[in-house]
């Protein structure tokens, strides 16, 4: 059978000789459609008979300053909504961001939040945490004293009552999880080392995740663990997995390029992908393609590489299409990544090597769980490679591997801004405006952005980019007699939000209206004298003339009175038959055309 051995920078077939300087551990610190539609006070009932009239029921409503209520809406019940409740102001549900800031922890940790080519000395991370998730460790075991107290590192996330000891053949009973290791030459404590990494307190991506704790490898001296070892610790997983609880496997292990991958050890690691179980592998120490070594290899695992502090791919890291994304792994002659010591778990101990790197994506992953805990391992995957900052890494990359660095700055993104106000239209302008947008601490609002769209050309046309106290703009030079979307988006240094619903608004037509109040003066057998009111609205043109027409009877043939051109809203019509019922039309018309028509049938004496 097949032996494997665990991902450091300088690992042996069967454990880890790491040397690094102790250090004190620092202190840690903290971090989370539908719309509110607001009326003025004292027109609930009216916005409440307008959302039912949209087949919607408010799920609250407000009456503490200006009314208001809060509803699921479609695009077409918000368009609806908008043309007919007057001073209507709408709003998207944004996100409330409820966030933790570590305060300088661990460059591994910073980097993580990496926007820009500095590494931020803070960490920010949602208050969820990884909350709810187990992560299942295969590896040494976790050393009980670095959660056995509530000063310990990892006091409360490790559940070793779950866990179970496969390295039987070292002496240990089949419940002791406890991670081995030697002081003089200081080696093993790997386990420890990695699921500090994912959980503990100064040097954990998911601070609240569960630690399951498997035992694979065997004191130092021993014999190295076979696949059929690492096989029983995945199938373990996949019987005593809980409900309810998103499941994430972590294997900082693998076998050695030198020998091909292991088909058994893949297979049962697809298998577990396909069964719900978010499987991360490390790609391997070897400096050889990852498709060669086993779990990595693996078609559904999230294989993860190592980069540097300075986002160089390290020597040792495995490469290749079989990569799914880069993590911080550190460099065994710079700077190593730092995680509780099972020498004394008080202080830490420094790494280096794929080992590393994967629980600092297992950590992102438990982090993207907890805030979306029916996830698929598909979607963990996607998500994390998605959101990963792209194009960073410093040095070239071989044929295939992605240029991906695992990133949780994702996870702040500003929210979107609400639904834009509209202005009164002109032929030619507008003006829309719209509520500020909330963003993280640690990633406050740069600007926003607007989109101006056509709906019968669509054609769309984005702004520069915006100050953040600017929560309006005018839009000029538009065409008459046209709808227009206009939508918003917010910016931090993380990304860009989606774009804000639209605001639909149409620019003036310059037709007329209607005549109104067409009124009979006189008539006689041959004529008629009339009256009317000038259009209440002309959309923006100027009056240039009214045009008037008549018809006889049922004709459908319009004969036009001959006047002179006039503004003059009254007009005498000559040689018409006695006793004939008239159909009249009167047209105001615009520098732009002919306006809408106002008609009164009459008769002559």
């Amino acid at each position: 059978m097949r032996k494997f051995g665990v991902l450091t920078s300088i690992a042996t077939a069967v454990a880890l000789a790491c040397v690094s300087s102790i250090a004190a551990p620092a202190q840690a610190a903290l971090v989370s459609s539908e719309y509110i539609v607001q009326v003025p006070d004292g027109h609930l009932a009216e916005l409440t008979r307008a959302l039912h009239s949209v087949g919607e029921v408010p799920s609250a409503t407000f009456t503490a300053g200006p009314d208001a209520a809060a509803a699921n809406l479609d695009q077409t019940q918000l368009d609806i909504l908008s043309h007919t409740v007057s001073n209507l102001q709408i709003s998207e549900v944004s996100p409330v961001y409820a966030q933790d800031i570590q305060s300088n922890a661990p460059w591994h940790l910073g980097k993580l939040n990496q926007t820009t080519a500095t590494i931020p000395a803070d960490y920010a991370y949602p208050t969820t945490a990884g909350e709810n998730v187990d992560v299942w460790v295969i590896d040494s075991g976790v050393e009980k004293a670095s959660y056995a107290t509530p000063s310990s590192e990892l006091y409360g996330r490790v559940d070793d009552s779950l866990g179970k000891n496969f390295a039987t053949w070292d002496s240990r009973a089949a419940n002791n999880t406890d991670d081995c290791y030697t002081i003089s030459p200081p080696d093993g404590g790997h386990g420890t080392h990695v699921a500090g990494l994912i959980a503990s307190n100064t040097y954990g991506v998911a601070k609240k995740a569960t630690i399951i704790p498997l035992r694979v490898f065997p004191c130092p001296g021993y014999s190295s663990p076979t696949s059929l070892t690492l096989i029983n610790a995945l199938q373990f997983v996949y019987d005593h997995r809980r409900a309810g609880h998103p499941t994430l496997i972590n294997m900082s292990l693998g076998t050695s390029a030198a020998s091909g991958p292991d088909l058994a050890i893949n297979s049962k690691v697809n298998y577990l992908v396909s069964q719900g179980i978010t499987v991360v592998s490390a790609a391997g120490n070897d400096g050889a393609d990852a498709s060669q070594s086993s779990p990595g290899s693996a078609t559904d695992s999230l294989t993860v590489g190592a980069v540097d502090a300075n986002s160089a791919l390290t020597s040792y890291s495995n490469y290749g299409a079989k990569v799914s994304i880069l993590a911080p792994g550190g460099s065994p002659s710079g700077l190593q990544v730092n995680s509780v010591s099972a020498w004394n778990p008080a202080t830490s101990i420094g790494m280096s090597g794929t080992s590393m790197a994967t629980p600092i994506v297992t950590g992102a992953a438990a982090l993207f769980l907890s805030q979306n805990p029916t996830a698929t391992p598909a979607q963990v995957k996607s998500g994390l490679v998605a959101s990963a900052r792209s194009n960073a890494v410093a040095n070239t990359l071989p044929a295939g591997t992605p240029n991906k660095i695992v990133n949780t700055a994702f996870m702040y993104l500003p929210s979107i801004p609400s639904v834009p106000s509209s202005g009164a239209p002109t032929l030619s302008s507008n003006s829309v405006s719209w509520q500020a947008s909330g963003a993280p601490t640690n990633f406050p609002l740069t600007g926003y952005q607007y989109r101006v769209c056509t709906v019968t050309k669509n054609v769309c046309t984005e702004s520069p980019v915006l100050t953040t106290t600017q929560l309006s703009t005018a839009l000029n030079n538009l065409t008459r007699n046209t709808t227009y979307l206009v939508s918003v988006r917010s910016i931090n240094s993380v990304g860009t939000s989606e774009y804000s619903t639209p605001v639909s608004f149409r620019t003036k037509s310059g037709l007329a209206g209607s005549a109104t109040k067409v009124t009979l003066l006189s008539r006689s057998r041959t004529s008629m004298t009339m009256k009317w009111n000038r259009p209440t609205d002309l959309n923006g043109g100027t009056l240039k003339d009214y045009v008037i027409s008549y018809r006889v009877g049922s004709s459908t043939r319009w004969v036009r009175v001959s006047d002179r051109v006039s503004t003059t809203a009254r007009v005498v019509i000559n040689g018409l038959r006695s006793g004939t019922r008239y159909t009249v039309r009167i047209v105001a018309k615009t520098q732009f055309g002919d306006g809408a028509a106002a008609t009164r049938t009459l008769y002559t004496k």
